[in-house]
């Protein structure tokens, strides 16, 4: 899971992983980053549908984007990070402003 350093991959989803959890992000996750879009839809299966309405999605602001995720996250409890060996949130915002910090939105040409 090396792709995806912002995210805390708990025992939790490791385990939904193993047990063939029918999702397609589980599917790319050894594969290839996630793109704008299935960034959003990942953080919406971490979080839940409430918590993420009315955070705009990465693609049109990115920005805002991740001072959304930044909230939540602060607000949800930490969970175990295997690798760190320590409570930490279930991704890390700013690791993830660093994996897309380039990409600015949508460009219509």
């Amino acid at each position: 899971v090396s792709l995806y350093p912002w995210l805390n991959y708990t025992l939790q989803l490791h385990r939904m992983r193993e047990m063939g959890f029918q999702k397609r992000l589980f599917d790319i996750l050894d594969e290839r980053p996630c793109t704008l879009a299935e960034l959003h839809e990942f953080c919406v299966m971490l979080f839940g549908e409430e918590k993420l309405r009315g955070v705009p999605s990465p693609e049109l602001d990115f920005k805002e984007f991740c001072k959304g995720i930044k909230k939540i996250v602060k607000t949800t409890p930490q969970q175990w990070h295997p690798a760190r060996m320590t409570m930490k949130g279930l991704v890390s915002v700013d690791k993830m402003q660093r994996v897309y910090g380039e990409i600015r939105g949508c460009t219509i040409m």
